[in-house]
């Protein structure tokens, strides 16, 4: 409910550093909001920052399982349209573009073993797309691209 977060599930303390941090949540819950709130300020003042939120999130009944997913390079990030991902050597693949949302926007294949997926986003809106590359093997990589 956009209105009613409820209690919190997990609080928890950032370290005073730029580097990427996790947060485990300790009862996670299936949903489309979520609300993060800062109680207070790394040096004592009446605000609080952040950078940028990753939300990675599955549902698994045992125990999430993330190690099936790898990560490629892209560029240019952020984009007005062209962007070219670097593959490894996965001979075929199939890609997906879905919006940050999820919704599911193109697929298609390929039988090539290329080095390089060239993508045109320059039909869709400007905002957050993740593309997902599934190879040959079943391997799955995701690259998290900007379109402005």
């Amino acid at each position: 409910d956009s209105n009613d977060f409820g209690t919190a599930d997990t609080v928890i303390q950032f370290e005073n550093t730029s580097a990427p941090q996790t947060i485990i949540f300790q009862n996670p819950k299936i949903g489309s909001h979520m609300k993060i709130v800062a109680l207070s300020e790394v040096n004592g003042g009446p605000w609080s920052s952040a950078a940028e939120f990753d939300l990675k999130a599955c549902y698994n009944t045992s125990r999430i399982e993330t190690k099936d997913f790898e990560y490629l390079s892209a560029y240019p990030i952020p984009t007005i349209g062209p962007l070219k991902v670097s593959l490894p050597s996965i001979g075929s693949y199939q890609y997906a573009i879905y919006s940050i949302d999820g919704k599911y926007l193109k697929s298609s294949s390929s039988k090539d073993n290329t080095d390089y997926l060239e993508l045109d986003l320059s039909n869709y809106e400007d905002g957050v797309y993740v593309i997902e590359v599934l190879s040959n093997n079943n391997r799955k990589y995701l690259i998290k691209s900007i379109k402005n």
